[in-house]
């Protein structure tokens, strides 16, 4: 291809001018992606570790706190009380108001998921004093549901009331104080929940038997019911419980000791809000970090950050189980995937061991897209730059052409000028 001088100026003008811009341009991009990546994945380590600790703080404040319970000569008293109160004759006197009773159950089951009409029946107490105590501090207390702690005296001249009015307010200032959903006290003979600070159904229920049998308050205070141990702390991990209205629960229990003798045991239902809480500190990270515990089932034990479809109990999408699944059989580190909601995402995963042998899986993440977004930003502002260069260089490259050019054309037009005044070429004689 035959370039004009002038092509052939601009063209070195271009040249000298855009590769340099071009090899830089790709060096320094490479460098900041490395340099953003690193900044991230340290920013996310930073934070996975610091809700490690607090994950791991708030599990051993919760250990201390049922310990301190198990050692408090009160709460053996008030389980003794309380207990024989259950039993108490004065509670034949008590009057039930048998349509009052039945309807709090057919609205428990009509709020419950995965209940059906007629489930409520087998939920209903059929021992006559537990059936009592239900009406006076559930179907016939006068607060709404959800707000029947509020209550400390029932009205009625039994003991069980009695007992009820000196305790209640200090168990409920103490939930209240360190953030437990509930408390429970079980007897161990009788295997009941012989008191509750928030008296939803499960007051006054079995252990082991009926509704409650199968739930994780029962694996909790099974366990610590047959424990001679008064150290010992047992947890039942995140599952639908029904008294609360189908929503996972989990409970922490501890047996109440004397002279040797397990004489029944003290429980909380945790809360899902202070765990959940732990992954405040991932926003640290960017307007995309997310955070949340699941369990081997690949149900969440947490609520996530920010995205509010995943709640606690929802089961993570199936493309991302093998690689949060990882964690448990020994992965603890950085990972790049597709994540839930079809982005790239950058995580840090890990295994938590909380109290009693349960393990969650934990990971911080945060989009691709926003880790590099001030790189795209760097690039467009290059490109942009690039092309102005570009056009800046042509122009300078037309300009110092024309300057080159003019000089040569004139002195071409006088030789040629010249050439033909001096006529034809000369041709000697022979």
């Amino acid at each position: 291809m035959n370039l004009t001088f002038k092509q052939r100026i601009i063209g070195a003008m271009l040249v000298v001018g855009l590769v340099p811009m071009t090899i830089l341009t790709a060096v320094n991009t490479y460098f900041s992606y490395k340099s953003a990546q690193e900044m991230t994945t340290n920013g996310m380590d930073l934070v996975r570790t610091s809700i490690d600790y607090e994950i791991h703080d708030y599990f051993n404040r919760v250990k201390g706190d049922l310990l301190v319970i198990s050692d408090n000569s009160q709460v053996h008293t008030a389980l003794r009380e309380f207990a024989a109160g259950v039993e108490n004759a004065d509670l034949a006197g008590v009057a039930v108001d048998s349509a009052a009773y039945k309807a709090r159950f057919a609205y428990q089951q009509q709020n419950t998921p995965d209940s059906k009409p007629g489930d409520e029946i087998g939920w209903q107490q059929k021992d006559a004093g537990a059936r009592a105590l239900q009406h006076l501090y559930i179907s016939a207390n006068p607060e709404k549901i959800g707000e029947k702690h509020k209550l400390e005296d029932a009205g009625v001249d039994v003991a069980y009331n009695r007992v009820h009015k000196i305790f209640h307010s200090d168990f409920k200032a103490y939930i209240d104080q360190f953030g437990y959903y509930d408390f429970f006290l079980i007897d161990a003979a009788s295997k009941r929940v012989v008191y509750s600070v928030y008296k939803e159904i499960d007051f006054m229920a079995r252990v082991d038997e009926g509704f409650l049998a199968n739930t994780g308050l029962a694996k909790a205070v099974n366990r610590a019911l047959v424990s001679s141990d008064p150290h010992a702390v047992f947890m039942a991990d995140f599952e639908p419980y029904m008294p609360s209205y189908g929503a996972p629960a989990a409970f922490v229990a501890v047996p109440l000791i004397e002279d040797g003798k397990t004489i029944g045991a003290a429980a909380f239902q945790l809360p899902v809000d202070k765990i959940s809480a732990v992954f405040t500190k991932a926003k640290e990270l960017g307007e995309t970090a997310e955070g949340f515990f699941f369990g081997q089932d690949f149900k969440l034990r947490s609520d996530a950050l920010t995205d509010k479809n995943l709640k606690i109990g929802t089961v993570l999408p199936e493309r991302v189980q093998p690689i949060l699944g990882e964690v448990f059989t020994g992965f603890d580190g950085i990972k790049s995937f597709v994540g839930h909601t079809g982005d790239e995402v950058m995580g840090s995963l890990e295994q938590v061991e909380l109290l009693d042998g349960v393990k969650w899986g934990m990971i911080v993440k945060v989009f691709v897209s926003e880790m590099m977004a001030p790189i795209y930003k760097m690039i467009w502002i290059t490109v942009a730059m690039v092309l102005v260069t570009a056009v800046l260089n042509a122009l300078f490259g037309l300009w110092i052409s024309g300057r080159l050019v003019t000089p040569v054309q004139k002195l071409a037009r006088g030789f040629f000028s010249g050439a033909e005044k001096s006529g034809p070429e000369y041709q000697p004689s022979g």
